[in-house]
């Protein structure tokens, strides 16, 4: 026998998909995508660049949390050349 039911496993396994696939719309609206769910980066889902419509990634850079658009990150400047980077202190100075 299983630390917890085969039932409650199955249960899990659908939830998590639908994590790695839900984003939540501007308007409160939740749309499928191909993008990741990350229940530990809750702005991530949040916060979408201007330029090339790409989620936006947490990173640490000198020893300041920033937020960065990911095609910057995985492509270079280049490819989305006029992506902020955003301190996580103003995002929570804002939120307040």
């Amino acid at each position: 026998m299983g630390i917890i039911s085969k039932e409650k496993f199955f249960e899990t396994v659908c939830e998590i998909r639908n994590r790695k696939r839900n984003i939540n719309n501007s308007d409160g609206d939740i749309k499928t995508s191909g993008k990741k769910y990350n229940g530990q980066n809750l702005l991530a889902n949040i916060l979408v660049c201007e330029e090339c419509g790409a989620s936006f990634r947490r990173r640490i850079e000198r020893g300041k949390v920033v937020y960065r658009c990911a095609t910057r990150m995985d492509k270079g400047r280049e490819a989305c050349e006029n992506s902020p980077t955003i301190e996580e202190s103003w995002i929570k100075e804002e939120l307040a």
